[in-house]
């Protein structure tokens, strides 16, 4: 069985599990027309939220616009280490995580009744993606990457998943893609998340906040290649500067596979720089002592990610695992709300 085929019925298991959100989301990024707004900064750059005044407003008084609403043309980049991670998928279906500083980026457009974004991969190419409907359509402009009905010989296609909605975001949108070659061999997986950043400016200096969401991603634990998904939970202090969370309830399939098993938890322990946040990501011993299918014990790496909306309602972001006793290679991708 494909990874790609794989990934549809680690979907639809996931949705039975009442992890909605894999496929046919409907919502995601979709846009309406409007001015162009630039959000490919770190967070603390211009105070144009892409809107015309009439969204959420932040402590700077700067208007933020829900993802639905940004206009027409807005690019939103995709951060290495903060919201986008990438792996090449091997010989065995092994996964090797890049190093490589390349970003990429979602550039938001509008082609009449349709909602699309194109989403441009570190290596260059692009895709046009609707998130509409059933299954999400992908459409190549320079023939690179083209859809899965209709591709041939020789062309690459995206397969492309995002949760955002299903978790209730508004400002965020994170999830994952993989790329195969016209013989359904996937060589290439990626996660991302974005959104509408927060200005550093409108990020609370005092007080605290809890936030809940979802986390997904791609993992390979003692040579087995597998999707997962969780629950994803953050405390940000504000005042000390401090953000930490955890990855619970974790439900992983197996490459070739469409059954759900079990996988030991997720733990990060970062700080808040500016619009963003940074720093370590560790596999969690359950208090409990209770086995998993899979284990991550020992397994070390790092996350990172940025708050979104009107006073950081909203984080995304991504995060690695490496190493352990299973020589876990690990990529994922998060997004929260309060």
């Amino acid at each position: 069985m494909t990874v790609l085929n794989a990934t549809r019925l680690l979907c639809i298991a996931l949705m039975l599990a009442g992890l909605s959100g894999c496929l046919g989301s409907g919502g995601g990024l979709n846009v309406d027309s409007g001015g162009a707004g630039d959000h490919s900064g770190s967070g603390s750059g211009s105070d144009d939220r892409g809107g015309s005044g009439d969204g959420s407003d932040g402590a700077s008084g700067a208007a933020y616009q829900i993802l639905d609403e940004l206009p027409e043309g807005t690019v939103l980049t995709l951060h290495r280490g903060q919201g986008l991670e990438t792996a090449s998928i091997g010989t065995g279906i092994s996964i090797t995580i890049d190093d490589a500083a390349t970003d990429a980026k979602v550039t938001l457009n509008d082609r009449t009744s349709e909602k699309v974004f194109t989403l441009t991969l570190p290596d260059g190419r692009s895709a046009i993606v609707d998130t509409q409907g059933d299954n999400e359509d992908v459409t190549a402009p320079d023939g690179a990457l083209q859809s899965e009905d209709a591709i041939s010989d020789g062309t690459d296609r995206l397969h492309l998943t995002d949760y955002g909605e299903a978790y209730g975001l508004q400002y965020t949108e994170f999830g994952g893609w993989d790329v195969s070659t016209a013989s359904d061999d996937v060589y290439s997986i990626g996660v991302w998340s974005t959104g509408n950043e927060t200005l550093e400016a409108d990020v609370p200096a005092t007080g605290t906040a809890t936030f809940t969401g979802g986390a997904q991603g791609y993992a390979n634990v003692g040579g087995t290649a597998a999707l997962f998904s969780g629950d994803a939970s953050f405390s940000a202090d504000f005042g000390n500067g401090s953000l930490t969370g955890n990855v619970t309830d974790i439900k992983t399939a197996a490459i070739g596979s469409s059954s759900l098993q079990t996988m030991s938890g997720i733990s990060f322990d970062g700080t808040i720089n500016g619009g963003g946040f940074s720093g370590t990501a560790d596999a969690t011993v359950d208090p409990a002592g209770r086995a998993f299918d899979v284990d991550l014990s020992g397994a070390t790496g790092a996350f990172g990610g940025h708050f979104y909306g009107p006073d950081a309602q909203e984080l995304g972001g991504s995060f690695t695992l490496e190493g352990g006793a299973n020589n876990v290679s690990l990529i994922g991708s998060f997004g929260a709300k309060q």
